[in-house]
């Protein structure tokens, strides 16, 4: 007989009212090989897709859940998987704390741009616009963010596989390979860092566009500084929780 088990837990970062929901869940199904591992989060794709496959369904739950983790700020990956002995996937979602039930009164808090926000924090910033690429690279950096910069999307793919990111902000309308195409030969490559979307596009197909592919945020230009650091502190600090918890 087989079995799921799902754990559940909070645990705080560095800031006030800033807390990680962790969601895992354990299953004893049939595992996953290292490539069916690398599609598994593409719609329509299942680890077994012949005919006479014995088990139903669309393959289409983990792209589902994926895009609800990231519209809740959060994502989805694979802690370990094994051929005939099951899969143990993690959910990790930022979370405030609730109001004091005796507190009627409700406080909108606006985001502490305090110097150290971004301290250690590794960006690869890919963007084709030097004057761009300039001011990101010094706002970043003054809030203490350790930044690389790639002028088009294949330096770009080659840098973020060579090296440790926290975050790639990546510009989508690049000479030499876009931000689609590049993003896509990441993800090929099962590569886990956090990317967040760079355009001057807001049309909302744009958005949905860069949302389905996996990007974990949408930045318009021109930049305002308070969403996209707020945005890069939220993801940084999520994904160091999870390589904390599977190294």
């Amino acid at each position: 007989s087989g079995y799921v088990k799902v754990k559940v837990r909070v645990e705080p970062q560095n800031y006030e009212d800033d807390h990680i929901l962790l969601i895992e869940v354990e299953d004893s199904g049939i595992g996953l090989s290292a490539e069916e591992i690398n599609r598994l989060f593409e719609p329509f794709v299942q680890a077994d897709e012949s005919t006479s496959r014995r088990y139903g369904g669309t393959g289409l739950g983990l792209a589902l859940s994926r895009r609800l983790a990231l519209a809740l700020g959060g994502n989805i990956t694979i802690l370990k998987s094994q051929p005939g002995e099951g899969s143990s996937f993690l959910i990790a979602i930022h979370v405030g704390l609730a109001p004091d039930d005796r507190d009627d009164l409700r406080v909108e808090k606006s985001f502490n741009l305090h110097r150290d926000v971004l301290d250690s924090v590794r960006i690869l910033l890919v963007e084709d616009a030097p004057d761009n690429s300039l001011l990101i690279s010094n706002m970043l950096g003054y809030y203490g963010a350790e930044v690389e910069t790639a002028s088009n999307g294949r330096d770009g793919v080659e840098m973020a596989l060579s090296q440790y990111f926290d975050v790639v902000l990546m510009d989508i309308q690049m000479p030499l390979m876009d931000g689609y195409e590049a993003f896509q030969r990441l993800k090929s490559k099962n590569y886990q860092s956090p990317i967040i979307a760079l355009t001057a596009h807001a049309m909302p197909e744009e958005r949905k566009r860069t949302s389905q592919l996996g990007f974990v945020a949408h930045i318009t230009k021109p930049i305002d500084p308070v969403e996209l650091i707020s945005c890069i502190h939220k993801f940084s600090y999520l994904h160091r929780s999870l390589q904390s918890i599977n190294p």
